[in-house]
């Protein structure tokens, strides 16, 4: 095992637009959490890198002390013929950076299975966060359509987490799933999250007040919801804010927008520009089927903005803490679209009530996502892997 030192880089394959200052699209919450901890390592006195994409702009990037590594990850478009190169280009950056731990939040089991096979060769550990509870839970969540190959890939994926030397999960759901079906070390470490100096939740007046819904094209996300609550609710705002994704389901998007008087479609929305629209927004929508714990919900919370939620609630937290709506609709059953119209008419027109649980939310967040707290956790957990000092309890 090679000597401890606090050096850590962070596989992002598309965190290249975030890191120099999000102002062009790409990325998504998967990213954004990355680099928000790489901020918190550096100020604890860690040596930060990241491999990613060729996207990145070294002269803009928003910490100079982080140390960046360029990779095409052409395979990761489809590109597979050249995979070889990609996979070279990869294993230089990973010398190149040289860190103990290697950290991966996104990705497949062909990127995966290189930087365990990196790890094993050099001595270093692998840190594996777990995003969705679909990246364990067999064919959660998984389309029907779903093709074959997309299919296998997510099944070896679920077999590889568990070869991770360290896994961080979000949730206690998550941890108590993942400690019956491995043995492998296991955290929960809870996502980061910025605060602002004033809440956004406001009272009705000013700006036209509108519903954000913002994620990824996939069907997993269930935008399809979202234009059927439009039609319900004609007299609200909604606005459509994607992540990139493929191209196809965002054209499918924007075409079925067209048709609609209330629905703002904005497409791929650069990270710098999806912040403006969170500051702005009145309630978050969420319509996700499986999820974590979803950044959204994080993102809107931190400004003291409620969310309303198809059925997504980590470790019941809403429901608990009154920080939000929860509606679970299956399978777009059109009398639970109704109930979730109901809901969201509610929030929007109850000015107390609207300000009461984004007051809630945001007093959650200080206390459990704030960067003093998660980063000295995290500290600690990696310390742990070289035998640093004596194991104590995981945090839930």
């Amino acid at each position: 095992m090679k000597n401890y030192s606090k050096s850590i880089c962070l596989v992002a394959p598309y965190a290249g637009s975030t890191l120099s200052g999000g102002h062009t699209a790409g990325g998504g919450g998967a990213e954004r959490q990355l680099i928000l901890l790489g901020g918190v390592l550096l100020d604890l006195g860690w040596d930060v890198g990241f491999v990613t994409g060729l996207d990145v702009r070294p002269e803009t990037l928003i910490d100079h002390h982080f140390k960046v590594n360029r990779v095409p990850f052409y395979f990761l478009r489809g590109k597979w013929l050249r995979l070889l190169q990609d996979l070279r280009l990869l294993w230089y950056a990973l010398n190149e950076q040289g860190a103990n731990l290697v950290g991966l939040r996104a990705g497949g089991p062909v990127l995966l299975g290189l930087l365990k096979l990196w790890c094993l060769l050099r001595g270093a550990k692998l840190i594996l966060w777990v995003q969705s509870d679909g990246d364990f839970a067999r064919d959660a969540g998984k389309a029907r359509s779903e093709r074959a190959l997309r299919r296998l890939a997510r099944r070896i994926y679920r077999q590889q987490i568990f070869s991770a030397d360290l896994l961080i999960v979000q949730t206690g759901y998550q941890y108590a799933a993942l400690s019956k079906l491995t043995r492998r070390p296991c955290v929960i470490i809870p996502s980061l999250a910025t605060f602002k100096a004033e809440l956004s939740c406001r009272v009705s007046g000013g700006e036209k007040p509108f519903i954000l819904w913002a994620g990824n094209p996939t069907r997993n996300k269930r935008v399809s919801i979202v234009l059927a609550l439009a039609k319900l609710l004609p007299a609200y705002q909604f606005v459509i804010a994607m992540n990139p994704g493929e191209r196809k389901a965002l054209d499918q998007t924007k075409d079925e927008v067209r048709r609609l008087h209330n629905v703002k479609f904005l497409g791929a929305v650069p990270s710098q520009q999806m912040e403006e629209w969170f500051d702005r927004a009145t309630i978050v929508l969420n319509t996700s089927v499986i999820e974590g714990f979803p950044n959204t919900f994080l993102q809107a919370w931190a400004r003291g903005i409620p969310v309303v939620t198809a059925g997504i609630d980590p470790d019941g937290l809403i429901n608990r803490c009154g920080m939000g709506i929860v509606v679970p609709v299956i399978d777009d059953d059109s009398q639970a679209i109704g109930q979730l119209a109901s809901a969201l008419r509610q929030g929007m027109e109850d000015d107390r009530l609207r300000m009461e649980m984004g007051r809630t939310g945001y007093d959650y967040v200080v206390a459990n996502h704030s960067p003093g707290s998660v980063g000295k956790h995290m500290d600690e957990s990696f310390k742990r892997l070289f035998n640093v000092h004596e194991e104590s309890t995981p945090h839930v």
